[in-house]
């Protein structure tokens, strides 16, 4: 009899262990989960704070246009020689929105080839007296791009950089679209939104 009540008790505690245990792990996947969390919320204000964003409009045939845009920009401005300059300004193609996800993945997966090249990079960008000029690598081609552009001021203080361009996609060897009998035009137009360092506006 003394065995069984002290296999008894032998066997709660093991089972005291167990829900002990079980509960530290869960508390502690807790604790990683909210953790997580905060990083991706920390990650998202930065980003929103930032307030950069590129967007482009596309020109279909034979008629209709629509407008790709992203805010997963990295890169800013600063002054220079009574000008702008940004040594590097990198948007991730593949976070590109244009309202309809099967027309999100033929353009991002198909034509840009985000999986052999995810990102467009801005380099060398030199801005003064309202024009720029740049280079601008895409599908793992580059070229020199020029256009216009405004220095507007943020509502949280410091300003930024608003520039516009045209650009082609046969420029960058990017394939011509064209789905159900509605094609692409060559010409796109971009509008991009960049900070400037602080200090700089």
């Amino acid at each position: 009899m003394k065995r069984l009540v002290s296999g008894l008790k032998s066997t709660h505690l093991a089972f005291f262990q167990v829900f002990i245990q079980n509960q530290e792990m869960t508390t502690r996947f807790r604790l990683l989960v909210v953790l997580c969390l905060l990083v991706q919320l920390v990650s998202m204000k930065v980003r929103a704070d930032s307030g950069s964003e590129i967007r482009f409009k596309v020109t279909l045939n034979p008629a209709g246009s629509f407008v790709a845009k992203s805010s997963a920009v990295t890169g800013s401005a600063s002054s220079a020689n009574s000008g702008y300059s940004a040594s590097k300004v990198e948007l991730d193609l593949r976070t590109l929105k244009t309202g309809i996800e099967l027309r999100d993945r033929h353009m991002t997966k198909k034509y840009f080839e985000t999986d052999k090249y995810p990102k467009a990079t801005l380099t060398q960008a030199v801005a003064k007296n309202g024009r720029f000029k740049a280079q601008l690598q895409v599908h793992g081609k580059t070229q020199v791009i020029e256009g216009s552009y405004e220095v507007k001021k943020a509502p949280s203080g410091g300003g930024f950089i608003e520039a516009r361009f045209k650009t082609s996609l046969s420029a960058f060897e990017i394939e011509e679209a064209n789905y159900m009998g509605v094609g692409v035009e060559d010409e796109i137009e971009v509008f991009a939104k960049i900070p400037i360092q602080k200090g700089g506006a």
